[in-house]
């Protein structure tokens, strides 16, 4: 279970940065806790797509943490699982709050976890940060970085890499190169990179997503190895994953 191999515990505040599968990846997570009977607040200090069903009654919008936390508490009496955004976006998504907001209502304890999407990458398997990215908040416990293996081979371009211009540069590869292992690696332990803005403190998980095959699984392997072996950042695990079934599938390196 992702509770078990992320080591997660009670009052756990867990940022997703990244590309390629935050969203799957936070929603199994949030599942699971619930089976749990774990309270689950679920927010963004950038974007999120609304969630649809059941779920979807349980929104709340409000940037005012007193007045949120009283809705919040409210809502945890009738569901697991809590939303929190400012305001309805354009296109199905939420607005998200600022880092200092979300985390003053960490500060407060009314959830077991909150899980929070830190960063944007429109839908694409593989970004680096503009100077304003990832928002963290000072709060975070847990830095989930999501990295899609299906950028592997393909071009440094916007088709995709969100902001591949700043991709290159981390990579020291020009724009059109391709992308293999040195430039996951360089994405990893740049501090501009994935982990950019984290601090020490925070316990970091990388993720390669989308090992949806036996053939993907013997390249993500020798991926994580290669990581493994030349990270100068201290990361506590490094999970290979698949959310394209019912059933999420994923292996401890």
């Amino acid at each position: 279970m992702l509770i078990d191999v992320l080591d997660i515990k009670k009052n756990e505040v867990i940022s997703l940065v990244g590309a390629g599968g935050k969203t799957s990846f936070m929603y199994a997570l949030a599942r699971e806790l619930t089976s749990l009977q774990r309270k689950v607040l679920i927010t963004t200090t950038t974007h999120i797509k609304k969630p649809i069903g059941k779920a979807h009654e349980l929104i709340i919008f409000e940037n005012c943490p007193e007045k949120a936390a009283n809705k919040i508490e409210e809502l945890f009496r009738v569901s697991k699982v809590v939303f929190w955004a400012d305001k309805e976006a354009l296109d199905e998504k939420l607005q998200g709050l600022s880092a200092e907001i979300i985390d003053t209502i960490a500060n407060m304890g009314i959830s077991d976890t909150i899980l929070i999407e830190a960063d944007g990458a429109k839908g694409l398997p593989i970004k680096a940060p503009a100077s304003h990215e990832p928002v963290i908040p000072t709060k975070t416990t847990i830095v989930v970085g999501v990295i899609g293996i299906d950028a592997l081979g393909c071009k440094i371009d916007d088709k995709t890499v969100h902001r591949p211009e700043i991709l290159s540069k981390i990579a020291q590869k020009p724009i059109g190169g391709i992308i293999d292992e040195s430039v996951i690696q360089n994405l990893i332990c740049s501090p501009y990179g994935l982990f950019k803005g984290t601090t020490e403190q925070m316990r970091k998980i990388v993720v390669i997503n989308k090992v949806d095959n036996n053939q993907i699984l013997d390249i993500a392997m020798k991926l994580a190895k290669s990581i493994e072996n030349t990270s100068d950042i201290d990361i506590f695990r490094i999970l290979l994953t698949s959310f394209n079934c019912e059933t999420p599938k994923i292996k401890v390196v």
